[in-house]
């Protein structure tokens, strides 16, 4: 990667393999701009279908790629939606308990 004397680096890797080699390896590249994009060559090479306009408004589009990889995809969907949505929760009491308190 180095000797290439590249500026830029997509790292098109499946979580969280991606982010262990970025965390590992990001201090020794060369490239200024070093980005992890997953599977995104896939979708636009067209290995991997998009999910129609309307998932995609909604942002339901990881939805769309459950259903069509649900061996792959269920595992990592469920971990990290479960924790955003704990994250949320967690925030809506304490804005709400603030607002009570009046602070």
């Amino acid at each position: 990667i180095n000797a290439s004397d590249a500026d830029c680096l997509l790292v098109a890797m499946p979580t969280p393999r991606k982010e262990r080699f970025l965390k590992r390896y990001r201090d020794e590249l060369a490239p200024s701009f070093v980005m992890g994009v997953g599977g995104s060559f896939d979708v636009y090479g067209g290995k991997v279908a998009r999910a129609p306009k309307l998932i995609q408004a909604t942002g339901l589009e990881w939805l769309f790629r459950v259903v069509q990889e649900p061996r792959r995809l269920w595992r990592r969907y469920y971990d990290t939606n479960t924790a955003y949505a704990g994250l949320l929760c967690r925030e809506f009491w304490e804005r709400r308990w603030r607002r009570n308190a009046g602070l």
